[in-house]
């Protein structure tokens, strides 16, 4: 899934790809000296914005993972489980700026068009 410069729910998009495996036939094999190490960062990614930009990325990445895992025909249910994001994005945050009740929407309609792109690359 290609985002813009945030990463905001490559960690489900990553688990649904990976069920693909399992789908297929292959199996988990655990590794109890496995470590891990998360490299986080003070700053930068989704903080190094304003709360309306972030909003923006999260609207776009969610829409750019709702359509590739799911029917478009479910988008509507996209939009009423994001419901009170947009609201928080429009009222809370943005106080009836034109920028923030224009920002879920943009992103919408950007994340719409990347998945487009994307599909018309993979063709």
């Amino acid at each position: 899934m290609k985002r813009n410069e945030s990463v905001i729910v490559d960690d489900k998009d990553g688990l649904l790809e990976l069920n693909k495996f399992f789908e297929k036939g292959y199996k988990i094999i655990f590794e109890p000296q496995a470590k891990l190490i998360h490299l986080a960062l003070e700053r930068g990614g989704t903080r190094k914005k304003g709360r309306i930009d972030w909003y923006f990325d999260f609207f776009y990445n969610e829409t750019l993972f709702f359509l590739k895992h799911f029917p478009k025909i479910y988008l509507p249910i996209l939009f009423f489980r994001k419901l009170r994001a947009i609201i928080a994005c429009m009222i809370w945050y943005g106080h009836f700026k034109l920028k923030a009740l224009a920002t879920p929407w943009r992103a919408f309609l950007a994340g719409w068009h990347a998945h487009k792109k994307d599909i018309n690359n993979w063709l």
